[in-house]
């Protein structure tokens, strides 16, 4: 993995993957299963995330997981610290409160349907649309 300055501010990270069979060309479809196997689907049938697993080679903890870890960080944050985490969402004064604010904004769009996977043990995923 490599880190690369695209401008002030902002980075670039290329991750790569060593080829499974060096010197043999991979089929469309075998390199498609490559990478399924490595990212997951996540929300839309059209995109694929990387997470990285905890431990080693684990496999990651899953969206619904990751979110409920960053919500209850919130949440520790809310309650034990009502005064910074105020300040953190104060537009004026904090450089976190956009981010912070479409990070809470997101989670009341992602957290119903990764329960209804959690639930179903099936993925739902939705057809991403296009927006003009």
């Amino acid at each position: 993995m490599s880190f690369q300055p695209v401008r002030p501010g902002r980075f670039e990270i290329q991750v790569r993957w060593p080829h499974p069979n060096p010197g043999i060309e991979m089929s469309e479809a075998q390199l498609e299963q490559f990478f399924q196997d490595r990212a997951h689907q996540y929300l839309y049938s059209s995109e694929w995330f990387l997470r990285p697993s905890v431990e080693g080679d684990n496999a990651p903890p899953s969206a619904l997981m990751t979110w409920w870890l960053l919500l209850y960080s919130f949440s520790m944050l809310a309650r034990y610290q009502p005064a910074k985490w105020v300040g953190l969402l104060a537009p004026d004064s904090s450089r976190y409160a956009a981010a912070l604010s479409y990070a809470l904004h997101t989670a009341l769009d992602v957290i119903p349907q990764l329960v209804l996977e959690a639930l179903d043990r099936r993925p739902f995923l939705l057809q991403k649309h296009i927006r003009l």
